[in-house]
């Protein structure tokens, strides 16, 4: 996870709306990293929030999997009242695309070479929330 503690407005969100995605994760978690490089990818709205030494985040975490450890990350789907544990791709982009067709978003444009966009190249805004930042 990036730790840019800057808040950023998320396209294809209602001003003053939470994003319709919540990303827990953990900074130095590559797992998180791929996450939130999909959320980049395919321009989606996300909030971050790093969970690194964060017991609210934790507990959070624990509850809702009744799991003794908290696993990250973990994705928040607001509209579709779903949480998926882990990085799971398939899962991910399942909700991206009823994300799309519920608020008639377009998928990000593909380069003319047909290739994948690269991360770097897309302009993503991503909220992060630092746990005990003022």
């Amino acid at each position: 996870m990036t730790q840019n503690t800057a808040q950023q407005a998320a396209p294809n969100t209602v001003p003053n709306m939470l994003p319709p995605f919540r990303l827990y994760g953990l900074i130095g978690c590559p797992h998180c990293v791929q996450a939130e490089q999909l959320f980049r990818t395919e321009g989606l709205p996300v909030l971050v929030v790093i969970g690194n030494d964060d017991p609210i985040a934790e507990a959070g975490v624990k509850a809702v999997t009744g799991k003794s450890e908290a696993n990250f990350p973990m994705l928040v789907c607001t509209f579709g009242k779903q949480i998926v544990e882990g990085f799971k791709e398939d899962e991910y982009r399942k909700l991206f695309d009823a994300y799309r067709i519920l608020f008639n978003s377009p998928r990000p444009p593909v380069e003319a070479s047909g290739g994948q966009q690269s991360v770097a190249s897309v302009e993503t805004p991503i909220a992060p929330i630092v746990a005990g930042a003022d």
